[in-house]
């Protein structure tokens, strides 16, 4: 839990060392350097928008703690105003969800791993096919020869087309 005095920026809290790994009360400034260059500008936009329309705003973004541990946090905070309308402070809750975000990475990872093996299993089913489709095509031909498989291959290249083909040779 932590509120923040917008007026004087002064952030208190229970149990916000643990999460963010910093000495509280705080500012700020002190959070906003906390928060990953990457999600900064996210996390002030959505504070600013929530700050100017009195609402709720819920973003997740990471930190950089000052042990060195990047950690993925939740928050969800509440713009209260004071007596006449205007934004006073902001109360809220922030949640590490590193755990899940990991568990979240290896799952689309490991999808990924699966989309790229279920295309592989694909592709070799469709050239399996073909194989089967090329070998079995002239069962009743006995002819084993070179001579024959040429033949096969010169007729498998225009018997998809409406060409008239005359075949020669011996017969027998």
């Amino acid at each position: 839990y932590w509120e923040v005095e917008l007026e004087t920026g002064r952030i208190i809290g229970s149990e916000l060392d643990r999460v963010f790994g910093i000495s509280w009360p705080a500012t700020r400034e002190d959070f906003f350097a906390l928060v990953h260059p990457d999600d900064r500008q996210e996390v002030k936009a959505q504070v600013a928008r929530a700050t100017e329309s009195l609402t709720v705003y819920d973003v997740e973004y990471r930190i950089m703690r000052s042990d060195g541990k990047l950690r993925w946090v939740a928050s969800r905070g509440q713009v209260l105003p004071d007596a006449e309308g205007h934004p006073r402070r902001i109360v809220g809750l922030s949640t590490d969800i590193t755990d899940h975000k990991e568990s979240q990475q290896a799952l689309q990872s490991t999808l990924g791993e699966l989309q790229k093996l279920r295309e592989r299993v694909e592709a070799e089913n469709v050239y399996l096919r073909t194989e089967v489709a090329r070998t079995h095509r002239y069962d009743e031909i006995i002819g084993q020869t070179e001579g024959m498989q040429q033949v096969l291959r010169l007729v498998d290249q225009v018997a998809p087309t409406d060409v008239t083909v005359l075949i020669q040779g011996e017969t027998g």
